[in-house]
Formats: C-alpha cells, sequence, structure tokens
C-alpha cells in the first residue's frame, strides 16, 4: 500500500521508462551531470519517453537543493526515507509540460545605482547577443527598483526542456564574459553585482 500510495504522489507513469539516480543531495554525488545527460537524451537522441527521479536527503543543503530544481526534469527529494515514513516532494514535471510550457527565468540581482549604466552596458554587449542565438529565446525584460536598488530580469523561454537544454558550462563562460567587461570598466577586482534569487515563472492564465 506504501509503495502505492509513493507511485501516486510521485506521479510515477507505468508506460515510462525510469532513470534513477539514488544518493544525498551535493555536488560530488553528480546529480547536476545527470541532468545534463539527461538532456543529451533528449536533444540529441530524441529520448523522451521516460521519467527521471533523483532520490537522496538535502542533508540542509537548501542552496544546492534549490540549484537542483532550477535544472531538473523530474525532481523528488526524500527527507531520510530509509529512517522515517514522512517525505515530501519538491517537484514533479511530466515530461509533456517540460517540452511544450512556456516558461519565465526569472533573476533578482543587487546594483547599485552608481552602478546602474554600467551594468545595462554589460547586459546589452555579453547577456543580450548569446541570448539571442539560443533556440527557443523569446525575449527578455529588465526593471529595475531605485528604492531597493534591485534589478529584475525576466527571459521568456518557448518551453523549459529547449531552456534547460543550455551547456551549465556555457553559461557559466558567459558569465564569466559578463563579469570581466563590468569588472574592466568600474576597474574592480570583483563583480559587484550580486545574484539574489534565481527561479522561473509559469503563466497561469
Amino acid at each position: 500500500m506504501k509503495l502505492l500510495n509513493l507511485k501516486k504522489d510521485w506521479k510515477i507513469e507505468d508506460d515510462k521508462f525510469k532513470v534513477l539516480l539514488p544518493g544525498r543531495l551535493t555536488t560530488w554525488k553528480g546529480q547536476l551531470n545527470f541532468i545534463e545527460a539527461l538532456n543529451i537524451l533528449i536533444e540529441d537522441y530524441k529520448k523522451d519517453k521516460f521519467q527521471a527521479i533523483i532520490l537522496g536527503s538535502d542533508q540542509g543543503r537548501n542552496v544546492y537543493k534549490k540549484k537542483l530544481q532550477s535544472f531538473s526534469l523530474l525532481l523528488i527529494c526524500l527527507f531520510g526515507l530509509l529512517f522515517q515514513s514522512n517525505s515530501q516532494i519538491l517537484n514533479a514535471l511530466p515530461m509533456d509540460k517540460y517540452q511544450s510550457e512556456l516558461v519565465t527565468e526569472e533573476l533578482r540581482l543587487e546594483i547599485p545605482s552608481k552602478f546602474k549604466e554600467v551594468w545595462l552596458k554589460a547586459e546589452k554587449e555579453v547577456w543580450e547577443p548569446w541570448l539571442s542565438l539560443q533556440d527557443g529565446y523569446l525575449g527578455r525584460k529588465i526593471f529595475w527598483d531605485k528604492e531597493k536598488e534591485e534589478a529584475l530580469i525576466l527571459v521568456n523561454w518557448k518551453n523549459k526542456r529547449l531552456w534547460k537544454s543550455i551547456s551549465i558550462q556555457e553559461v557559466n563562460e558567459i558569465q564569466e564574459k559578463f563579469e570581466e567587461n563590468v569588472k574592466t570598466s568600474l576597474n574592480l577586482n570583483l563583480n559587484p553585482f550580486k545574484l539574489i534569487y534565481e527561479g522561473e515563472l509559469v503563466e497561469q492564465i
């Protein structure tokens, strides 16, 4: 009975192949590599009739857990499954929605007033040209809160599959170029623009 309840709670489908990665949530366990491998399976080999499950305790690693959630296909995280009966589903996304539903990437950053123009210049020179070349990119909107000195960036994607199929390594390389642009312009050793939050939004109406 417990297995049947878990199957229902996790939205496990009988007609799809299951891919399981067990192990506590930590970088050296390779969960991000696992997710990238699934993206390759979808993009390069057109295999999408499966459900992927990452199974393990976060052991308090909330930042890493949130990062995995933002990159996951189907992420189910259990807290001490072998030692207690209660479990929590963090994110369970059916593959058909993953492939077809428009999604908006949400980013919030600290942008001091005195550096705002440099930030906008770097966004235009570095991120915008690269984004325009990405499959599934539908444009973005950039907002700035004068009182909080915070920026809100909303990036629209055709679907989550195309968004998440972009190599994390490539994203990191563009981020490095962005930071170098900023540091050179301001003659600083560190990037002054701190990432406050990253997540995703799905239109409801």
